[in-house]
């Protein structure tokens, strides 16, 4: 029997002809066939469905629509493929400025004397 790894991948996809934008997800089986080659089947609410990477239509004006951003593995919050291999780099941090030391009202530094 083959092993099967099923996740859930969100794709952003853009069409280069209207400018449309929008995110699909896939389910997304891999096994190893007889042979040994890997084997991929993509669904998209609930029925088969082309990959992303080559197929997806643009509901605006019906060209090839192009993935924008790599895939994303909801169930394990990380990139999928090549690019997850590829360390992310950290968000540039900015230090929290401290509050600065207010001087107590005159009429409190009097009673304090």
């Amino acid at each position: 029997m083959r092993e099967t790894e099923v996740s859930y991948e969100a794709f952003r996809l853009g069409c280069r002809t209207c400018g449309a934008q929008w995110r699909a997800v896939y389910r997304v089986q891999r096994w190893a066939d007889e042979s040994g080659s890997e084997q991929t089947a993509w669904y998209r609410e609930g029925a088969g469905s082309v990959s992303p990477y080559g197929g997806e239509s643009c509901a605006g004006c019906g060209a090839t629509a192009e993935v924008a951003a790599p895939p994303w593995d909801i169930a394990h919050g990380r990139r999928v493929g090549a690019e997850a291999a590829e360390p992310t780099p950290a968000p540039e941090t900015r230090p929290v400025p401290q509050p600065r030391s207010v001087p107590a009202p005159r009429a409190a530094r009097l009673r304090e004397a």
